[in-house]
């Protein structure tokens, strides 16, 4: 039954429905094919990021690393320049997906300790991965395909990539500071750091090792 009223609530969902009715209606085919149509590799590779994301969220990791966080940053604007610089590091190595799918996380466990609404950070994250997987061959597919077409070595790459990198990193980080104000970081409630499950962070951690080592 709860499966049922998730359906039911997710208007996403019941409009991508819909769409496909129609779709099929208006240009019929085969509906044994219709498997075909998805990626499944994409699926399947997100799919498996969000369990791994999840079990180091549920051990607790997360948490006190917001607790961490929030004990040597005081505002908001100098939090969203701190994860938007994190969003961009991370993305030059991890892929910019990958680097969002620990960066957010870690923003919603932010909120849950905060009473300030920190969610548009999310947007500048989501721009600041872009940002930094600019810089390097394994940054996005896009520029894997592009260092593959050049055949130019990964440093050399890079060099390349250096000037427009650092213009693309002024521009965020002149945004980043002009949307967010000095307004003071304020506790929900007296937060105690977890307890961490070692067992629970290290299984999807070495997941997560082997992940980026298939990709």
């Amino acid at each position: 039954m709860d499966a049922i009223k998730a359906i039911r609530d997710d208007y996403f969902l019941l409009l991508f429905l819909l769409i496909l009715i129609l779709l099929t209606i208006a240009v019929p085919s085969n509906p044994s094919r219709y498997y075909e149509f998805v990626e499944w590799k994409t699926i399947a590779a997100l799919t498996g990021l969000l369990v791994i994301t999840t079990g180091i969220k549920e051990s607790g990791y997360l948490h006190n690393t917001a607790l961490k966080i929030l004990s040597k940053v005081r505002s908001e604007r100098y939090l969203a320049l701190l994860l938007a610089v994190m969003s961009v590091g991370l993305s030059m190595f991890l892929t910019n997906d990958v680097a969002l799918l620990i960066i957010v996380p870690l923003t919603l466990s932010l909120q849950q300790l905060l009473n300030n609404n920190i969610k548009k950070m999310i947007i500048f994250e989501a721009i600041a991965v872009n940002v930094g997987s600019a810089l390097t061959p394994i940054g996005n597919p896009q520029n894997l395909f592009l260092w593959h077409y050049s055949k130019v070595s990964f440093l050399l790459f890079i060099y390349r990539m250096m000037l427009p990198e650092l213009i693309l990193l002024g521009v965020l980080v002149f945004f980043t500071l002009l949307s967010f104000n000095n307004k003071p970081l304020c506790l929900d409630a007296i937060e105690k750091p977890e307890t961490i499950d070692k067992k629970l962070l290290k299984i999807p951690s070495v997941l997560f090792l082997m992940f980026l080592v298939f990709f």
